[in-house]
């Protein structure tokens, strides 16, 4: 072969070969965007998820703490009290019997005048004598109040003859003295009131108040926390910045 159609033969096979390296950058070209399209690729996201940390706290509330406690009340004290009429005096009395006697003659021993005499008498009015005894059957001292005088039995009524109080310590006892006056034709009594005193009586008991405590509980605090995860998207996705590198989850 000679030179000239050598070098034309090389020349034309040079020219002859572009379409064919043309066309196949295309082709890969165009495979290359549809595999970019179908085909995933991975990509690392940071994610930001939600949380419960716990957390130990000293926490104060208010409970009930059992006491000991009094209560006191007004309660009646115990007693006994007696009437009775320990002395009866006359204080004034009456002729009860006479006779006739002859209190003077004359010179022949004959009676001329004549006088009466008591030969008896009889009380018609008596001091009558009362004691009021109080027996305190308390371990404590007590005031006693007494209304004192006499019993109308005519009329059933009590006339009182005065006010006074008697004052008896624990386990002892105590006592009122009056007197009055009457006639045998009254009929009269000893007689006497008394208010009932009362002391102060007190039991303990358990009772519950607040008072301020305090205890470790673990509470839990709502935060967050981040972790990586690979995802899949088509490379254009990614390309193309389409794709979220940062994203918050409820959970």
């Amino acid at each position: 072969m000679k030179k000239e159609n050598y070098e034309e033969y090389e020349e034309n096979k040079k020219t002859s070969i572009w379409p064919v390296l043309i066309a196949v950058f295309v082709l890969v070209l165009v495979l290359g965007i549809i595999a970019s399209f179908i085909i995933p690729s991975s990509y690392v996201v940071t994610q930001e998820y939600p949380v419960k940390e716990p957390r130990q706290e000293r926490q104060v509330y208010y409970g009930d703490e059992p006491f000991t406690n009094t209560k006191c009340n007004m309660v009646n004290m115990l007693f006994s009290a007696d009437v009775n009429q320990y002395d009866s005096r006359c204080i004034q009395d009456e002729c009860s019997n006479t006779e006739t006697y002859c209190y003077s003659k004359n010179w022949l021993g004959n009676c001329v005048e004549y006088r009466q005499r008591c030969i008896g008498t009889s009380c018609v009015k008596y001091s009558i004598s009362c004691k009021l005894k109080i027996v305190n059957k308390e371990r404590v001292s007590g005031k006693f109040v007494i209304g004192y005088g006499k019993w109308d039995y005519d009329d059933n009524e009590f006339k009182k003859i005065g006010s006074d109080y008697i004052w008896v310590n624990a386990l002892d006892e105590g006592y009122k003295y009056w007197s009055f006056n009457k006639l045998t034709t009254e009929s009269l009594g000893c007689y006497a009131t008394w208010d009932t005193p009362q002391r102060q009586e007190c039991k303990d008991f358990i009772d519950y108040r607040k008072v301020k405590k305090e205890k470790d509980v673990t509470v839990y605090y709502d935060s967050t926390k981040t972790r990586q995860v690979t995802k899949y998207a088509p490379l254009f996705m990614i390309w193309t910045g389409q794709v979220r590198y940062y994203e918050y989850v409820s959970g």
